[in-house]
């Protein structure tokens, strides 16, 4: 199913067009950047053709490098940039991630960049379809009742990384350095807990930029997936966040886990996402 989504991709492009992948890329850079400049040693950076944003944690994938300013036009000029990225990470000691979107290369580039890649010690780690949908379809199932919590105060925190933790497979000290401030949260990092019988069972988090709604951190905790409770949860928070900043595309990157939600409530792949990691430098 995931491979077919992704063959897909440039056939659903046509359909959002190229205004959908811009703002995909802007609210994950965006966010990318909030998680960073919040995280206690975090470091928000520009550098040419490339964007920082890192949280100084042991996770690699929470110390990125992006490809920004223009597309690049041939291996040569993305083998530069990545350079600029390593020596950046390899100063400061730091274990890294290489998020690459499809849309910011030529084809021949795209072909070469796994090579390009490796040559600077980075291997992939996973690929995520980019992905928007104007609007949700409507529900064809019950969805369960479940209490819903806005997170503001150190409680909700707690909660919201306790779950984040169990199901992204972290160890909670590295969840908590990031996602561990109240300010976080309420400086547009919009976040929600979902409660049954006052257990925390599942989270989200809605960054309005780049006119979209991005989605992000939607998980929820083994024993209660398949339930309905993801999709109950991202419908409060997206028409919460739709009252307060108006409509708007949503937009998310999916997870092999997700996919299949993500395609019942009308999303369509825009782009596809690469990550690579590197460690060694710690």
């Amino acid at each position: 199913m995931v491979l077919d989504v992704l063959a897909l991709s440039h056939q659903k492009r046509d359909t959002v067009g190229k205004v959908g992948f811009d703002q995909l890329e802007r609210n994950l850079r965006y966010t990318l950047s909030l998680l960073a400049a919040h995280a206690p040693g975090g470091e928000v950076r520009k550098l040419p053709g490339i964007s920082i944003a890192c949280a100084s944690n042991p996770c690699p994938m929470f110390n990125a490098a992006l490809l920004s300013a223009t597309i690049c036009r041939g291996p040569q000029e993305l083998a530069q940039r990545v350079a600029l990225a390593a020596l950046h990470y390899r100063m400061r000691g730091k274990d890294w991630s290489f998020w690459l979107w499809d849309d910011w290369m030529d084809p021949r580039t795209r072909r070469k960049a796994p090579d390009v890649l490796a040559d600077h010690g980075l291997r992939f780690a996973l690929k995520l379809p980019g992905m928007l949908a104007s609007s949700l379809r409507p529900s064809l199932r019950y969805l369960p009742e479940l209490k819903i919590r806005l997170v503001d105060d150190l409680d909700g925190v707690a909660a919201f990384c306790g779950v984040g933790a169990t199901c992204f497979n972290l160890p909670i000290p590295w969840f908590r350095q990031v996602y561990g401030s109240v300010e976080l949260f309420r400086d547009g990092y919009t976040s929600y807990v979902g409660y049954v019988d006052q257990e925390p069972i599942c989270t989200i988090a809605v960054v309005f930029n780049a006119g979209g709604h991005g989605v992000y951190g939607l998980a929820t905790l083994p024993g209660h997936q398949r339930s309905g409770y993801a999709e109950a949860l991202l419908r409060r928070a997206l028409e919460d966040s739709s009252r307060i900043h108006g409509g708007a595309p949503t937009l998310l990157q999916a997870t092999p886990q997700g996919l299949s939600l993500y395609l019942r409530l009308g999303y369509e792949v825009v782009s596809n996402l690469s990550i690579y990691t590197f460690t060694g430098n710690q």
